[in-house]
């Protein structure tokens, strides 16, 4: 920006600090200068507009000064002012209510900074700005009285301005996150919860100030530090001016729903006995990988797995004991195989598994590793004095070419396994398209 024309000569203090307060009077805001060592204090004529006075005709000087301020407001005024003439703080700012000539009360923000010192650091002057703010403690206090209404609903009601400091907690949000309102109040609301946003939080202010709302899933911290699951709505609340000046969260526990619904989930994917992929969702995880493999070219193997002479077991040892031998043969899944392969139960007592990246000759070195495990496990029944054994025939199936099919693959995996029950059991048999290779490992 240019500070003066061609041959213009330059401004004088006096006009200097003229164009200045016509620049602030334009910007609605009073001003005022203080001369601490002669005790002057004035304020511009648009201060005393502001508080219903004829320009002049109010009496403002620091000794009345205090007499204009509510009582409430006069201390915090006055440690402010001191703690920036002690040079603890960087400016005075506070919030006032001063009386106007009719007697009511006025909202005011006041600025001042010192901009003159003697030279052993003395402060000699200290200007400021006087801002009306009423019609936006008018809408601050406007909305906590709104949310005020809603003290006694379930869920956490909580006002903040757009600074993120808390000014009101309902009841709500108390019993939600276990801090009390005095507890919390004026402090930054997202750092004590420790909110963790599903996507960076510049982006949901941009929507919320751009549409006036915003809602979704939020991770939060409450009092006795565990973390919960909120739906959470925001909304904000702009002044007459059109300016935001708070914003309405509401949110709403869900963490235990979120757990069933986990749980329902997991129930429609899981073996509720082994804990294992049902055949459901066997399936669907083996095309998903059938896809892949095809997509790039790679080997896999299914194995299909059956446990010897189940029915007899149970009607020997009981269907509870049955139940740990089931149990049993999931453990040694989760303990021989990879965390990649996929392993299901799609039957009473017969298991699938898929094996990404392994092929015929890979597969059977697995396939045996698991009938051996088998083979040697015990199982300890009525409190040990019997040892229950087990064992399981399995037949393996890989693709020789690039046309996958699942369907295909498990009966030919399925024709091994009749090879290797046919063999006499706790075997291992391999099939490659029709021809059955036993392979009496």
């Amino acid at each position: 920006m240019k500070n003066k024309k061609m041959g213009e000569e330059p401004l004088s203090l006096q006009e200097s600090e003229a164009r200045l307060k016509r620049v602030l009077e334009g910007s609605e805001q009073g001003f005022w200068d203080w001369e601490l060592p002669s005790r002057q204090f004035i304020v511009s004529d648009r201060f005393e507009t502001m508080l219903g006075y004829e320009p002049g005709e109010g009496d403002f000087s620091i000794d009345n000064w205090a007499t204009h301020v509510h009582p409430d407001d006069l201390a915090k005024a006055i440690e402010s002012i001191n703690l920036h003439l002690a040079g603890k703080i960087p400016c005075h700012q506070v919030e006032l209510r001063i009386r106007t000539k009719s007697g009511e009360w006025k909202y005011v923000l006041t600025h001042g900074k010192v901009v003159r010192w003697a030279e052993d650091g003395t402060p000699l002057m200290m200007s400021g700005t006087h801002t009306d703010i009423t019609e936006r403690k008018k809408a601050e206090k406007q909305v906590f009285e709104q949310a005020e209404l809603l003290d006694l609903a379930h869920d956490a009601i909580i006002v903040r301005d757009i600074n993120h400091t808390i000014t009101f907690w309902n009841r709500g949000a108390e019993r939600t996150y276990g801090w009390s309102q005095e507890e919390v109040r004026d402090q930054d609301l997202h750092q004590l919860l420790e909110t963790k946003f599903p996507q960076p939080q510049a982006e949901i202010e941009e929507i919320l100030f751009r549409t006036g709302q915003w809602e979704g899933e939020l991770e939060h911290v409450t009092q006795n530090g565990s973390r919960i699951v909120v739906a959470s709505r925001w909304a904000v609340k702009r002044d007459e001016n059109n300016r935001p000046i708070a914003i309405m969260e509401i949110s709403r526990d869900m963490t235990e729903r979120k757990a069933l619904l986990t749980k329902l989930e997991l129930q429609a994917r899981q073996d509720y006995l082994t804990g294992l992929n049902n055949r459901g969702y066997f399936m669907e995880l083996a095309e998903r990988e059938i896809k892949k493999a095809s997509r790039y070219g790679h080997n896999f193997s299914i194995l299909m797995i059956d446990i010897d002479n189940f029915k007899m077991i149970n009607d020997t040892y009981g269907h509870k004991s049955g139940d740990q031998v089931l149990i049993t043969l999931a453990d040694i899944f989760q303990k021989t195989l990879r965390v990649a392969d996929i392993e299901g139960r799609i039957g009473g007592e017969e298991f699938a598994v898929f094996l990404p990246e392994t092929d015929q000759e890979s597969a059977a070195v697995v396939a045996e590793r698991l009938r051996s495990s088998v083979e040697t496990a015990e199982i300890p029944l009525h409190n040990g004095e019997v040892v229950m054994r087990f064992t399981i025939s399995i037949g393996i199936s890989t693709p020789t070419s690039a046309d996958y099919n699942l369907y295909v693959l498990l009966s030919q995996a399925d024709e091994a396994l009749y090879c290797a029950k046919h063999a006499g059991r706790n075997k291992v048999c391999i099939v490659e398209s029709s021809n059955m290779v036993d392979s009496m490992i």
